[in-house]
């Protein structure tokens, strides 16, 4: 199977990049910056049991030159919009999509945040 990450931070960058250690292919769709980050520094995913570095492929917008298994979303609610759209050519013709969200709320000086989460495998 292979997997369209968009995102590489907390969610996207940890399924993404346990996808990469067990073998499956993964690209991870992202700014330039971000991009750039981790061509340099690699992806680092760190738990109790012990810290991975491992490289990722990355694709910045408009890099998507064929199709995706499963697609996954791991941006802001804010980005849903524009991020729906840089997946649309990693869509393959009948795709279906599965919507699953997790919102969390965190509070800062200012108040609460709520900062939302949301997949889509295809």
């Amino acid at each position: 199977m292979r997997f369209l990450i968009l995102g590489a931070g907390g969610l996207g960058g940890y399924f993404g990049g346990r996808l990469v250690r067990s073998g499956a292919g993964v690209g991870f769709l992202v700014r330039p910056r971000r991009a750039a980050q981790l061509a340099e520094r690699k992806l680092v995913i760190k738990e109790p049991d012990g810290d991975f570095v491992i490289p990722v492929r990355t694709l910045t917008a408009g890099e998507i030159e064929r199709k995706y298994d499963v697609v996954l979303l791991t941006c802001k609610a804010y980005d849903l919009e524009s991020a729906a759209a840089a997946i649309a050519p990693a869509m393959g013709p009948g795709a279906r999509s599965y919507r699953y969200s997790m919102a969390s709320t965190r509070s800062t000086s200012s108040g609460s945040v709520l900062a939302a989460n949301t997949c889509w495998a295809a």
